[in-house]
């Protein structure tokens, strides 16, 4: 299974599969006029999303 890691206003969405590894990185076009700074903390955003998605995954397959 794959969770989907996304930043406020969805400016940067993530893939990341049920074992913790990033499949991929999207960063929208609106995304140009951040700083560098502020695009380097919506993907952290979205990193940080993606890994408690797959946190709560691995524990709903524990309860099983």
């Amino acid at each position: 299974e794959e969770v989907e890691g996304i930043a406020k206003n969805s400016l940067v969405k993530v893939i990341c599969n049920g074992n913790g590894e990033f499949k991929s990185v999207k960063i929208n076009k609106k995304a140009e006029n951040l700083t560098l700074d502020d695009l380097a903390d919506k993907v952290l955003s979205a990193i940080i999303d993606a890994v408690n998605k797959q946190k709560a995954l691995v524990q709903k397959r524990l309860m099983r």
